[in-house]
């Protein structure tokens, strides 16, 4: 996740585990985290629950990282 100007400029993911589904997932997934600016709130994919489950997850925590950093600085 990197963050510029307090938001959300770019998530980048390197996922080789079940493409077809987790593609489906990110495809639906990342625009809505891009557009809310937060990973909360975001339903899972049907069809593609737990590749949802972990990008939602693993975004959640990456910008609570990049919070916490922004805030040391």
């Amino acid at each position: 996740v990197t963050i510029q100007g307090g938001q959300i400029a770019s998530i980048e993911q390197n996922n080789s585990d079940s493409p077809e589904y987790f593609d489906y997932a990110w495809e639906t997934i990342y625009p809505q985290i891009m557009g809310n600016q937060s990973a909360d709130g975001i339903d899972t994919v049907s069809g593609a629950t737990f590749s949802s489950e972990g990008i939602i997850g693993a975004a959640q925590k990456a910008l609570n990282q990049a919070m916490d950093m922004m805030e040391e600085e």
